[in-house]
């Protein structure tokens, strides 16, 4: 009788503990904000990218070396590229991904946008 009730009490305390964990784990999905990054011609802070794939890779390596992780990146060419000859103007390509929301103000600094 003793230890049946003693596992009870076992379980029911690791019952009232699993929320708390389950709890942490949403609280990190929430840190994530989803931001993007419209490529220019040749103002790119991380230089200039051939292909998407090209482009995942310069500025997942430049961000990192600002200490910043951008996680879920991906490029595609998602608008039509700009019909000018200056370095600002939009190739059409998007870089789009996943950071923390403490590194948002840096990469607004950057050029990137919340979404």
């Amino acid at each position: 009788m003793k230890t049946t009730a003693l596992l009870g009490r076992v379980l029911g305390s690791l019952l009232l503990l699993a929320p708390l964990g389950a709890c942490e784990k949403d609280g990190d999905a929430q840190a994530n904000v989803a931001v993007l990054y419209e490529q220019t011609y040749c103002l790119d802070r991380w230089g200039g990218a051939y292909s998407p794939d090209e482009l995942i890779t310069k500025a997942t390596a430049y961000l990192q070396q600002q200490g910043i992780a951008l996680t879920n990146a991906r490029a595609a060419s998602e608008r039509p590229a700009q019909l000018c000859n200056a370095c600002s103007c939009k190739s059409g390509v998007v870089l789009r991904g996943s950071v923390r929301e403490q590194a948002v103000p840096a990469l607004l600094e950057l050029g990137f946008e919340r979404q």
